[in-house]
């Protein structure tokens, strides 16, 4: 045989064999032992091993790494020395979808869902512990349950990642009742889409969110005064809005006369009704409303923030509340004046600069209105003034808020005592 005593005779090969990778799986050979993620073997020079992976549930078999590599299913090892390779697997990712169904809406909550808008699809690794989908339904809506992926009912949808797995999400529109009722001394009708009535009661059940228009008509020689309630006013037609038990009021009376006012003067405000029917807030409105006959209607008159009412003319007189009998048709007009931007005593000035003119002695107290006024104020004159700031548009008391100059303010000679005044 020729053997040296310095020669060394290999009558064996090592070969180890890893798992690795974010799955899981083994690895099998004809004198391959495994324990856990490590495999060995021992084999004769030369010998042929070849070395089969198998990937465990929700992992893929990906590749071979040291002395076998790429993707081929079977890495054949030639044991010409010792050698190591690596099986490598990868976790499966699988798709869970989440679909709407039904006539309402709402949103879902699950791991790894950013907006919870339905329809949504989440890709998930495989695992055996369920993940947890809970649905929200929105304003208006109910959830009404389950189906697919194993789900069902309105609680928690429980799914187990272990393939591409759908759920449906169940939302409906609720829905919930109109009534309409017609109330007064005179008769007419209420029509719209969905209603019917009986005797002095409409009703009609809808989905959430419908807009349901409601049109009434009255009887020859009687008068639609107007809605009350559901967000509608006026003898128009009522579009209300369905998101509650929602009532509406539609009120007829018998033969009437017109009320027509109108506004004028520099001044704003607004003039309302009782019984309601009118409502005027500007210069260019004029309201016109039907009161039975023999009636007593109220005029209410509101100024607003900087201006006083000036008084009735027409069927009503002087600066109190108007109260009418309709005997025939009337025409009554309001006026409102601008409140002046300053007082002394009793005496009005449409500016801040007139009544530190008009303040004629020293010691002069000015009232000015709680408004913005955009003027600049030049004190150059001896006096020692007291300015108040703040004040109603009547000058009974205090708003509770400063005047705003929006000027200069110059006190070149004279003293200022201020109350109640801010200068931007």
């Amino acid at each position: 045989l020729g053997i040296t005593g310095a020669d060394t005779v290999i009558t064996a090969y090592p070969l180890t064999s890893y798992i690795g990778g974010s799955g899981t799986g083994s690895v099998s050979a004809a004198g391959l032992s495994c324990a856990g993620s490590l495999c060995k073997g021992s084999y004769a020079p030369n010998a042929v091993v070849v070395i089969t992976p198998q990937a465990a549930t929700g992992s893929t078999f990906s590749s071979w790494s040291g002395v076998c590599t790429g993707t081929n299913p079977t890495c054949t090892v030639t044991m010409d020395r010792g050698r190591s390779v690596t099986a490598i697997f990868t976790r499966n990712n699988y798709t869970l979808t989440v679909n709407p169904s039904g006539n309402g809406s709402g949103t879902i909550t699950c791991p790894g869902l950013t907006t919870g808008t339905l329809p949504a699809s989440m890709v998930y690794p495989y695992s055996t512990t369920p993940i947890a989908i809970t649905a929200k339904p929105d304003t208006g809506s109910s959830f009404t349950g389950w189906s697919g992926g194993g789900c069902s009912g309105t609680g928690s949808c429980n799914v187990t990642i272990d393939q591409a797995k759908s759920v449906t999400a169940s939302f409906t529109l609720n829905t919930y009742p109109l009534y309409v009722l017609k109330l007064g001394e005179g008769s007419g009708s209420v029509t719209g889409s969905g209603i019917s009535c009986s005797g002095a009661l409409c009703s009609g059940t809808y989905s959430y969110n419908t807009q349901v228009t409601l049109a009434a008509t009255a009887e020859t020689g009687h008068t639609f005064a107007g809605w009350s309630g559901g967000g509608c006013s006026g003898t128009g037609a009522c579009t209300t809005t369905i998101r509650n038990l929602t009532k509406v009021s539609a009120r007829f009376e018998p033969p009437t006369h017109d009320i027509t006012v109108s506004l004028a003067g520099d001044g704003g405000g607004t003039v309302t009704s009782n019984p309601g029917g009118i409502s005027c807030a500007n210069l260019s409105c004029t309201g016109t409303a039907a009161f039975a006959y023999d009636s007593t209607v109220e005029l209410l008159s509101t100024p607003d923030a900087i201006s006083v009412f000036g008084g009735w003319s027409g069927a009503c007189s002087g600066q109190s509340t108007c109260f009418t009998v309709i005997s025939a048709d009337k025409t009554v007009i309001a006026t409102f004046n601008l409140a002046p931007k300053a007082m002394i005593g009793t005496t009005g000035y449409t500016s801040l600069n007139l009544a530190y003119i008009g303040a004629e002695v020293s010691g002069s107290t000015l009232l000015v209105l709680d408004a913005e006024l955009t003027e600049n104020l030049n004190m150059n004159s001896y006096k020692s003034i007291t300015l108040k700031g703040g004040y109603k548009a009547d000058y009974s008391g205090k708003s509770g808020m400063p005047t705003v100059l929006k000027g200069i303010l110059t006190i070149g000679t004279g003293s200022l005592t201020v109350e109640g005044l801010a200068v931007k």
